[in-house]
């Protein structure tokens, strides 16, 4: 058995890439015969400080996050120092539980899964410019470092250097869906209705605001057809607005903060899943799309376009034309096998990811 401290930025009830990623291998670790807990912050300080969920200890420590960044936290680097874990595991380069975990790490293991996002306004790119400079350095004193794709590791690579024997690929797992009967259908869910699906958090750099006006001009030739987008965010009253101004109350609708379950019937039932976000590292959503197998539309930046490549999915520079959009949602409605790999696929299961992470951990031990 091993303790396993894996520390991130936030966790459950909040929702994330990051977020499902730890939850993902810590539940399956906690199921093998780990000891596993998650250290982590509450920006809002209204979450439990000491919390049990699905086998998994977690921990909440009171955080800043200015611009809803960083989460610095002294009382973190605290509690990772007091934990009695064997290896730390951070996820995230980009906030300050990367810092945390180096100043209170001591003679313990420290693995970083980078999880990078691109600087997406003017603000952020000026304070990463520093940030970065001093996260360089820091991820020099890891003992391994995780990039969740190819694309990742390029774009990374491109700003630090890193000796060959602390590097991984690992990527996020996918969630592969069975199909199961339901006798309650969830009101959140179209009924004996195709829709188009978009699942991810609700932030401006996502492009929900491309895909609801591209659906708007698109002609279904008289079929009824529904947009459903997925996910919480800072961004959803915008998308209200859109939705409001485009009057597509009655065709749109916006789940916030999905259920797991509502997550599975979504993925199950829909016609199309689209993503056209500007930055990824590498998608979870898109990856439970592919898993599903439906049709995909993404964008053609780092982190989606290995799907494309792949032929997963088929692509789209961003920011996308509204009109080409809209012809290729009306594409795929009309005939959506199509549209759907036939290529066997190389996606991996959380237990596989699990299980290749379980490998690294027990390497790091000796």
């Amino acid at each position: 058995m091993t303790k396993i401290a894996e520390v991130c930025y936030k966790y459950l009830p909040e929702r994330g890439g990051i977020i499902t990623h730890v939850k993902q291998i810590s539940e399956r670790l906690v199921a093998r015969g780990h000891e596993v807990e998650v250290l982590t912050t509450d920006p809002s300080g209204k979450l439990k400080k000491n919390d049990f969920l699905n086998g998994v200890v977690v921990k909440r420590y009171s955080s800043l996050a200015p611009f809803h960044l960083y989460h610095f936290s002294l009382p973190l680097i605290k509690g990772v120092m007091k934990s009695h874990c064997d290896i730390i595991h951070c996820h995230g380069y980009q906030d300050f539980p990367l810092i945390a975990s180096i100043l209170a790490k001591g003679n313990r293991k420290l693995l970083v899964t980078t999880h990078s996002g691109w600087p997406l306004t003017a603000i952020t790119r000026v304070l990463n410019f520093p940030y970065r400079l001093l996260v360089g350095r820091v991820l020099q004193t890891a003992d391994m470092v995780i990039f969740v794709s190819q694309s990742e590791y390029r774009f990374l690579a491109r700003r630090w250097r890193f000796p060959s024997s602390k590097i991984a690929i690992l990527p996020n797992g996918a969630s592969f869906i069975a199909s199961e009967d339901h006798n309650e259908w969830p009101s959140t869910i179209p009924f004996r209705t195709r829709y188009i699906l978009s699942v991810s958090g609700l932030r401006k750099y996502k492009g929900h605001d491309f895909l609801i006006k591209a659906f708007a001009k698109a002609d279904f030739d008289g079929e009824e057809v529904k947009l459903v987008i997925a996910g919480s965010g800072d961004y959803e009253s915008s998308l209200v607005r859109l939705v409001d101004i485009l009057k597509l109350k009655d065709k749109v609708s916006i789940v916030y903060n999905p259920t797991d379950e509502e997550l599975a019937l979504l993925y199950r039932n829909c016609t199309l899943f689209v993503l056209l976000s500007q930055f990824e590292s590498q998608s979870i959503c898109l990856a439970d799309a592919i898993a599903a197998r439906v049709p995909v539309i993404t964008t053609l930046v780092p982190g989606c376009e290995d799907s494309v490549l792949n032929g997963y999915a088929r692509g789209i520079p961003f920011p996308p034309d509204i009109r080409r959009l809209s012809l290729m949602l009306e594409e795929t409605l009309k005939e959506p096998r199509k549209y759907v790999p036939q290529e066997s696929f190389d996606l991996l299961s959380w237990d596989e990811i699990t299980r290749r992470l379980e490998v690294m951990y027990e390497e790091q031990s000796v």
